[in-house]
């Protein structure tokens, strides 16, 4: 069935030495203009602008076959404006010239990564810089800052995220031509091929490692950017992921933005859709121990998922093994995660072990982590905090 194809879908290691310097943690906005070419699908039928023909559009993607929904590619070649907030380091020590990138799931943003701003123990972005990383959290293409004038369904697509950050990435690896010394790599700037630096003034620097961190289907994504491009990447860590659906989506209501909340979004595509319901976001995303308030918080400030999102997440596109890729990995998903994960820590485990196996043959070992009393934002959890503290103990040791 289609639905269940498309993805709705510590402490570091060693004691910190007491010379190292501490210095305030620093976010600011910054803006790429990524060049970007990539391969969408075509579909049989395109809702037009009303919220009746995005239902109707929905409908048959999830019951109509793969092979007569999806008719041919739609060439996408332009430039895109990516936006997101570049945090420095709290510390200074041997990951300093490490970036994170930080890639969110459907109905998300680049705030998802501050926790909302509930406070620091929801905050991947702290967590990370405490460890002395780099961290870039981007708003995807068509979310948060990023422009909505974009086509809902034959832009906004998988095969565009994955080309997007691709070269996200090219932009900020430093290349093998500058200098392996920190001092003189943190001012190297990758250029494109006019000669025009893509990375902006507010990080004016390059990166010898780059870690992909993704939740939900940003998970997705990085797996699909590690198939097509292995060496993009030096380690995942994939959040809110497997690569068993059982299904529960088919129960959850999506709505025109425009149409739900036109506060936020008046003048939005019709294509770009929100939960219908509270009580579907909240059992989707949070069960266990979680604070009301973050629920009430997390409903207030939803994001979009687009129709071409839905439309271009089979598992055939998202799922394929990442051959050739060689990095570190680690998944962690919450036990109750209804989609993701089975309501026990064994059988979860042992579903993440197997994505693991399925996705990256050529990783000698996927770290797992299943995460009680947690569902698919385990973040937003009470225990987010502890389990951010203890993926960053495991990934400070590779």
């Amino acid at each position: 069935m289609w639905l269940k194809k498309v993805l709705v879908f510590l402490f570091v290691a060693g004691a910190v030495s007491e010379q190292l310097e501490h210095k305030r943690e620093n976010c600011s906005p910054v803006v790429f203009n990524l060049p970007v070419v990539a391969s969408n699908l075509a579909f049989a039928r395109n809702p037009s602008n009303t919220e009746a023909s995005v239902q109707d559009f929905l409908v048959a993607l999830f019951t109509t076959p793969t092979s007569e929904f999806i008719t041919g590619t739609h060439p996408i070649n332009s430039t895109f404006a990516l936006h997101g907030v570049y945090c420095t380091p709290q510390i200074h020590n041997q990951h300093s010239n490490t970036l994170q990138i930080l890639i969110h799931g459907i109905t998300y943003n680049s705030t998802l990564w501050s926790g909302f701003h509930f406070g620091s123990q929801y905050s991947w972005q702290h967590h990370s810089t405490s460890h002395g990383y780099h961290t870039l959290a981007i708003d995807r293409l068509g979310h948060g800052l990023n422009s909505r004038e974009l086509d809902p369904t034959l832009t906004i697509q998988t095969p565009l995220h994955v080309e997007a950050h691709h070269q996200l990435v090219s932009a900020l690896r430093c290349s093998s031509s500058s200098s392996s010394s920190s001092s003189s790599a943190s001012h190297s700037r990758p250029t494109t091929a006019l000669g025009k630096p893509n990375v902006p003034e507010g990080v004016g620097r390059c990166f010898h490692r780059i870690i992909m961190t993704g939740h939900s289907y940003g998970s997705a994504l990085i797996a699909a950017q590690a198939r097509h491009y292995p060496s993009d990447a030096d380690a995942l860590i994939l959040t809110g992921f497997s690569t068993y659906l059982s299904g529960t989506t088919t129960s959850l209501e999506f709505i025109s933005a425009s149409v739900h909340d036109p506060n936020r979004f008046r003048g939005v595509g019709y294509g770009y859709m929100n939960f219908k319901h509270k009580s579907d976001r909240d059992a989707f995303y949070l069960s266990g121990h979680y604070d009301e308030r973050i629920a009430q918080v997390d409903w207030d400030t939803q994001d979009i998922v687009s129709t071409g999102e839905f439309a271009s997440s089979s598992a055939e596109i998202l799922w394929g093994a990442a051959k050739g890729y060689k990095g570190n990995v680690v998944i962690v998903t919450g036990v109750y995660d209804k989609e993701f994960c089975k309501p026990t820590r064994k059988e979860c485990e042992e579903i993440l072990k197997e994505t693991g196996k399925t996705l990256f043959p050529d990783v000698k070992t996927v770290e797992t982590l299943a995460v009680d009393e947690t569902a698919h934002n385990w973040m937003l959890h009470f225990q987010g905090g502890k389990v951010m503290e203890r993926v960053h103990g495991i990934v400070g040791m590779w």
